[in-house]
């Protein structure tokens, strides 16, 4: 056999040999390390568990903000709000007010906050609270009025506590039902419900907010609860949850906080946003 044929056959085997032999798994392997979290991820179990339903505010490391919330304000920022003329903007005034309170209420913090929850009473009564938050005192109901214009009591109402108001606009004179009639109503219905929730008793503060820099009030004197613009309200929400009002001034059981929230998550309900920490033990 030639020296020529001997080279080729070494280097057949070789080739052979290459192809043929036991391959080790290498760690560091740098195509291995890239598929690995694919191949993790395709044979992970039926059962793995779902994405959290609370995600962290960025801007801060104790509040938490439901998934559902985050979408409701990318949903409401890809409106384009500032592009929006005539009806299509008067349509977006209601959303744009309840945002903007609930802004308020997460840079206070210290709360669960609820929005649009749903109650029914014991006799068929129906109503819907805007904003719902606990805190470590209680609960505030916070109905949110984009009413624009000048507004008065009713010809045929007293100026205080009046049942009715009126605006008049282009020649015309609108009457309403008063905003503070309803917010009193609902909450009624808030205190009713409570002990058939949770087999116990929260002390409820009521306030309405007026978010439309147009809104004004005259000749109304009402004192059955608070009323404050979207500028003020954050002043008025700190003082309540941080027991700064007399009324809210003893602390709720924090058992019973867990269970006003457990409750309201056996129905479907999470809160907006929260802040853990407010509901820890504190006795």
């Amino acid at each position: 056999m030639s020296d020529l044929s001997i080279l080729v056959l070494i280097v057949v085997l070789a080739l052979i040999y290459w192809f043929l032999r036991p391959k080790k798994k290498s760690s560091e392997s740098p195509i291995e390390r890239r598929l690995l979290p694919r191949k993790t991820k395709e044979t992970s179990t039926p059962d793995k568990p779902k994405e959290p339903l609370f995600k962290e505010n960025p801007n801060s490391a104790t509040l938490l903000r439901s998934a559902e919330y985050i979408q409701r304000l990318r949903r409401f920022n890809n409106l384009c709000y500032k592009n929006l003329n005539g009806q299509d903007r008067i349509n977006h005034y209601g959303e744009e007010g309840e945002l903007i309170v609930l802004g308020h209420c997460e840079l206070v913090g210290k709360s669960a906050v609820y929005s649009n929850v749903g109650l029914i009473h014991n006799t068929g009564e129906k109503c819907e609270l805007d904003i719902l938050a606990l805190c470590k005192h209680g609960l505030v109901h916070v109905e949110v009025k984009n009413f624009s214009g000048c507004y008065c009591p009713a010809e045929d109402c007293t100026c205080y506590r009046p049942e009715k108001w009126q605006k008049e606009w282009n020649g015309e004179v609108n009457v309403l039902r008063s905003p503070v009639v309803q917010a009193e109503w609902s909450r009624e219905i808030l205190v009713d419900a409570l002990p058939v929730i949770i087999d116990a008793s929260l002390p409820v503060f009521s306030v309405i907010v007026f978010p439309n820099g147009t809104f004004k009030l005259s000749r109304v004197a009402e004192d059955r609860m608070v009323m404050c613009s979207a500028a003020t309200f954050q002043e008025v929400f700190e003082e309540f949850v941080n027991g700064r009002n007399p009324e809210f001034s003893e602390k709720i059981d924090p058992v019973i906080a867990a269970r006003f929230m457990g409750e309201m998550k056996d129905s479907g309900l999470y809160p907006s946003f929260y802040a853990p920490e407010t509901f820890r033990c504190y006795r």
